[in-house]
């Protein structure tokens, strides 16, 4: 049966208070990404250990109660809205195992920041937010090193020819660096295995390696490839409580190059199906046997044409009363303040940036924007720093050294950035 739900208003009046009207604000409680990890756990009969509620018993009527396996493909960059244009324009047949397979069809909202190694460190967490997990951006400061550090890469942000990984050698132990469990871990207490399949040139990542503690890892070199893995995972896994999750970057890589807007949108829509049906098609009884497939997203995207950039250097205002460079990303820039100068930049950005909205950032801390902040990591405020600006629009600010030419992005809180599917098909 087919699950169609609406994403509800949000509960959080404090938080909304702070936001535009158009801005989207995470559904931690009940209907974000965040409480996917504890859905999991829930239909594995593991219940205890989840920094976040399962989502909302209306999005999960019908799934059933005697899972045995669950797969979680993470689709990168495949925002809610785009993926309803798609199957309005052509589904390439996805409705048709919707209705065959499906048993929830929903929109559900990314973390703040809409970013993916936020988002996808929350998905293999225990459901710890960002305020809890201290993962906080794409890049923020790290006290302890004195500098802005990209985590996506693991490297000082605005350092040139910096190495990928090089805050390893800092000192930074990527196994040590999160002080909540990884879904693995929490799992493990109720002796479920997870198997994580992603490409290859991931798998020993920094990023990753700090993701994916006491997974079985296994690397994937094509979408082929990933589709047999998790076949192959079927297989093993007969008659156990198992969990598999798997990661898609295809969509997002492109989407970023050619825009979520382009041609090669429908192309990969197209050959996503194919591959899908083409696994669906090829299970036997016993790897469909109580299994559970689910579909998400770790955010969408917003077409960013080059007209929409806005350079730092043109508002020298805000670097000559910081600290240093600022963190977050493009559409999401946390600014570290100088001593008395935050009220100044919040002025500042009000009356030259209306394309963002200027937060006073640990007042959207303390509002919720990045999660319950009463577990919160006691670094978070100062990695948060002293203000974010937030696009309201296709606008985009960062500094010309670092800015490349992607012609749509993500990190904010626009709807077609923050709202993600949320899909469930049981195989048997």
């Amino acid at each position: 049966m087919l699950k169609r739900s609406q994403l509800n208003k949000s509960n959080n009046k404090a938080l909304d208070k702070l936001l535009s009207s158009n801005l989207i604000s995470p559904r931690y409680n009940s209907q974000s990404i965040a409480n996917i990890p504890a859905t999991v756990g829930k239909l594995l009969g593991v219940n205890r250990g989840y920094s976040s509620p399962s989502l909302d018993n209306e999005i999960l009527t019908n799934l059933g109660d005697d899972i045995e396996r669950v797969i979680l493909l993470v689709v990168d960059g495949m925002g809610f809205n785009r993926l309803e244009k798609q199957l309005q324009n052509n589904d390439y047949g996805f409705n048709e195992t919707l209705a065959k397979f499906g048993q929830v069809y929903s929109p559900i909202s990314s973390v703040s920041p809409s970013t993916t190694c936020v988002a996808t460190s929350v998905l293999l967490s225990n459901g710890a937010t960002a305020a809890e997990m201290g993962m906080i951006g794409y890049s923020y400061l790290l006290p302890e090193l004195a500098l802005v550090a990209n985590m996506l890469f693991w490297l000082p942000a605005y350092k040139q020819r910096a190495k990928i990984g090089e805050l390893v050698d800092w000192g930074i132990n990527p196994e040590d660096f999160l002080p909540n469990l990884s879904m693995a871990q929490t799992l493990a207490k109720a002796k479920v295995p997870m198997r994580v399949v992603m490409p290859d040139i991931y798998k020993n990542s920094p990023l990753s390696r700090m993701q994916l503690r006491d997974a079985e890892v296994e690397g994937y070199v094509g979408d082929t490839d990933m589709w047999q893995k998790l076949a192959n995972w079927l297989t093993e896994t007969v008659y156990q409580k198992a969990y598999a999750y798997a990661y898609n970057p295809v969509f997002d890589s492109l989407s970023h190059r050619d825009t979520a807007d382009g041609p090669i949108w429908d192309a990969l829509w197209q050959e996503f199906n194919f591959q899908l049906n083409r696994f669906i098609n090829s299970l036997t009884s016993e790897q469909r046997h109580k299994t559970l497939f689910l579909i998400t997203a770790d955010h969408g995207h917003v077409a960013t044409p080059l007209s929409s950039r806005i350079y730092l250097e043109d508002h020298q205002f805000l670097l000559d009363n910081s600290l240093m460079m600022p963190g977050g990303e493009p559409r999401q820039i946390y600014l570290y303040a100088q001593n008395g100068q935050k009220n100044a930049i919040l002025d500042y950005a009000k009356e030259k940036l209306p394309s963002f909205l200027a937060l006073d950032a640990q007042e959207a801390l303390a509002a919720g924007l990045y999660g319950d902040i009463s577990n919160m990591h006691p670094d978070a405020p100062r990695r948060l720093g002293d203000v974010i600006l937030t696009s309201l629009d296709s606008s985009y600010l960062w500094p010309k050294a670092v800015n490349r030419k992607l012609l749509s992005k993500h990190g904010g809180l626009l709807a077609d950035e923050m709202i993600v599917p949320f899909i469930a098909l049981r195989f048997d």
